[in-house]
C-alpha cells in the first residue's frame, strides 16, 4: 500500500474517533488521537509552513454572503466563521444546487432537521502541492485554529 494511502487511513481514522468520542478528553482517548494525527501528517510530508489561514479565494463559492466548499462524499458543507443556522442552510442549498444540480432538500420538514445538524467547530486549514484539506478540531487552542460551520450531508 503506498504511504499516501496509509497517511489518508490514518487521517480519516483521527476524524472518526474525534466524532464518535468529542467530549471524551481522556489521557488514553486523547493520547490515541495524537499518535494517529502524528502519524498521519508524518507520512503526508506534514511541515508546518503548509499551514494556512483560509480566506474565501480558498472556498469554492460564496452564497448569502457565506463563503462554502464541500467537504467529504455525502454533500456537506462547510463555511468560514460561525455563521447563523438558518443562514447555513439557505446557503448550503443554494451552494449545492449550483454544484450538483440537486437541492438538498425538497420539504420545509427536511429544512428543519437540516438547520438542527448544523453545527460550529474550528479547524486548521492544510495545503500541499496536490491538495487542501481542513482538519477539524473541538479546540479554540490549536494553533492556526478558525473557526467553521459545517452542514453534515446524509
Amino acid at each position: 500500500m503506498p504511504v499516501y494511502e496509509i497517511a489518508d487511513l490514518l487521517h480519516d481514522a483521527h476524524q472518526a474517533l474525534r466524532r464518535d468520542w468529542p467530549q471524551d478528553r481522556t489521557p488514553g482517548i486523547q493520547e490515541a488521537l495524537d499518535t494517529i494525527q502524528r502519524s498521519a501528517r508524518s507520512l503526508e510530508g506534514w511541515a508546518p509552513d503548509r499551514q494556512y489561514t483560509p480566506t474565501a479565494d480558498d472556498m469554492f463559492a460564496i452564497h448569502h454572503g457565506v463563503a462554502l466548499a464541500p467537504y467529504g462524499d455525502d454533500s456537506s458543507c462547510l463555511a468560514l466563521g460561525y455563521i447563523d443556522r438558518e443562514l447555513m442552510v439557505q446557503a448550503a442549498e443554494e451552494f449545492m444546487l449550483d454544484l450538483t444540480g440537486e437541492p438538498l432538500t425538497r420539504r420545509a420538514s427536511h429544512r428543519a432537521r437540516l438547520v438542527g445538524r448544523v453545527r460550529h467547530t474550528w479547524a486548521v486549514y492544510w495545503r500541499a502541492e496536490d491538495r487542501d484539506w481542513f482538519d477539524f478540531d473541538d479546540d479554540q487552542r490549536t494553533p492556526g485554529s478558525v473557526p467553521v460551520t459545517i452542514l453534515p450531508g446524509d
